[in-house]
């Protein structure tokens, strides 16, 4: 800000000017409005940003533009940060606009512009992160947000060009990283078979209560359906949404007494942020591990009631946090080490167990709703599994 100041003034005196400041309302400057609100992709697809993809067509260009011109290009670039403003997920979107924040707090630091994106300076960023102690995980997701914010600017994808130092800068963070024990991630347990036996064991002591049931049919959706528990809960009933949030009319049980399967309709999720929504259906299996019976009984525990699917017996939606809270309590109550049980722990579980009892990846892909090869990172493959191959090759 002083470096600011000084370069005013001194514009003042060499041309013989005076600068004052005029209040204008936040509605009639939604630029400064967009900055000062951390509305950073709204900034950038403004017109008013330079951004060079949205600027107006002036008059006189283009065989002439009059004031009418003007104002459809203005209402159509409007659309446009809209239609990119709504182009990532909420989630993402807000961890994007951390990242952002801190790469422009960053560039004033240091008196340099941030866009275009250059290699030298964000090599300096990534060292300023790595040395406040941030993840690699973490930069990297930094430097997506900002590959965004100059793809809205409309300079196109800084990244299509290799830059060479810049990798060698994140490869070697990462290295450095590794080698510390005190930066090793958090490692996370699939919840399997067997640990779900364990939870119906401490919840089918009270079978009866409708939370130990509501509970038990939450656990069995998520690992037999390979879902996020965010996909699943509510963070409190002031945020339940309706167009969003899993409700009493997404889940439908299949024809038949009994019914040989229930399909879930997930409006929406973290790689679906168009809402385009998908269906999930999950089978009788025939044994005590069994999602159709463990929803079949909350729904009559439950009832048609509209609002959230999963809910405690005070009316509370399901969070993610209550639901680890919960299971953590279980095992722990089953004597084991909890501590290590997340809400991802189904999903893992989800992929794990497939892997093992030899369901072909193409299908492990298409029942956990990946695109790319990242369910792989989710399988945790048992050690002696491992030392079997050496002698399966030897053999052959």
């Amino acid at each position: 800000m002083a470096h600011m100041l000084r370069c005013l003034f001194y514009l003042e005196a060499k041309f013989d000017m005076c600068l004052t400041a005029v209040h204008v309302p936040g509605v009639e400057n939604k630029v400064a409005d967009a900055v000062s609100r951390n509305k950073l992709d709204a900034f950038f697809s403004s017109p008013s940003s330079g951004c060079p993809s949205t600027a107006v067509v002036p008059a006189g260009s283009c065989g002439g533009v009059g004031g009418a011109e003007k104002l459809e290009y203005q209402r159509l670039d409007k659309l446009v940060g809209e239609f990119i403003d709504a182009s990532i997920a909420p989630s993402t979107k807000r961890v994007y606009a951390s990242g952002q924040r801190r790469y422009l707090s960053f560039c004033v630091s240091i008196g340099a512009l941030p866009l275009p994106l250059a290699e030298a300076q964000l090599c300096r960023f990534v060292a300023r992160l790595a040395g406040e102690g941030l993840k690699h995980a973490t930069i990297k997701g930094y430097l997506s947000a900002l590959r965004r914010m100059q793809i809205v600017w409309g300079a196109g994808d800084p990244f299509v060009a290799s830059w060479p130092r810049l990798e060698c800068t994140l490869k070697g963070v990462k290295l450095k990283q590794a080698r510390s024990a005190a930066t090793r991630p958090r490692e996370r347990l699939p919840v399997t078979p067997a640990i779900l036996r364990m939870l119906r064991g401490v919840w089918g002591a009270d079978g009866k209560k409708r939370d130990n049931i509501m509970l038990w049919a939450a656990c069995c959706m998520c690992f037999f359906g390979f879902l996020r528990s965010g996909e699943v809960t509510v963070a409190s009933r002031s945020r339940y949404d309706p167009e969003a949030h899993l409700s009493e009319g997404d889940v439908r049980l299949g024809a038949g007494s009994p019914p040989q399967m229930v399909q879930v309709h997930l409006k929406s999720s973290k790689t679906d942020p168009f809402r385009r929504g998908v269906t999930v259906c999950l089978g009788r299996t025939g044994n005590i591990l069994c999602p159709v019976n463990a929803i079949a009984a909350y729904l009559v525990a439950r009832g048609r009631e509209a609002g959230p699917f999963f809910t405690f017996s005070s009316g509370a939606p399901l969070s993610r946090e209550s639901l680890v809270r919960w299971v953590r309590a279980a095992l722990g109550a089953a004597g084991m080490d909890a501590t290590k049980y997340s809400g991802h722990s189904f999903r893992i579980g989800a992929a794990t167990t497939a892997a093992l009892v030899g369901i072909e990846d193409s299908l492990i892909k298409t029942l956990g709703r990946w695109e790319s090869a990242a369910y792989l990172l989710y399988v945790r493959v048992p050690r002696e599994k491992l030392t079997a191959v050496a002698g399966k090759m030897a053999v052959a």
